[in-house]
């Protein structure tokens, strides 16, 4: 016969048994609460940043304009200028290599002749050079 102090022993082993998968259940869900809020907090800020590429508006380049005060600018730089304002007034400098179909050292001289003449701005955006024609040509509404 089973003395009190075993049903005592066997009782509290069932007890510690149930208190320890409640602490891992606990810690489960815990990672889980964290692991959905992370990907939500993502998710939204991911969403962000599309609809702001899509509320970017469209910018209208004065074409004429610059041609006007560069009336020096060759048949090349024309045609670039002609591109990035079809493009919103901005192009990466790949874009416009593989549009303009000259060999990549040339057009880098085209740009930075049109930089030179203050046409247009380059900048680094995520290791590619972004052409930009200034905001001076902007035609504004």
């Amino acid at each position: 016969m089973a003395t009190p102090g075993i049903i005592r022993a066997e009782a509290a082993e069932v007890f510690l048994s149930t208190g320890t998968d409640l602490f891992v259940y606990g810690i489960f869900m815990a990672v889980l609460v964290v692991a959905v809020i992370v990907f939500v907090f993502f998710f939204v800020r991911s969403r962000k940043s599309v609809v702001r590429e899509v509320e970017k508006k469209k910018r209208r380049i004065d074409v004429e304009r610059i041609f006007l005060v560069h009336n020096d600018l060759m048949p090349e730089e024309k045609q670039a200028v002609r591109f990035l304002a079809e493009n919103n007034g901005e192009a990466f400098e790949a874009d416009l290599y593989e549009y303009i179909k000259l060999p990549r050292t040339t057009t880098w001289r085209l740009i930075r002749r049109l930089d030179r003449m203050g046409v247009i701005k380059r900048t680094k955006f995520r290791r590619q050079n972004l052409i930009r024609i200034k905001n001076k040509y902007t035609i504004k509404d």
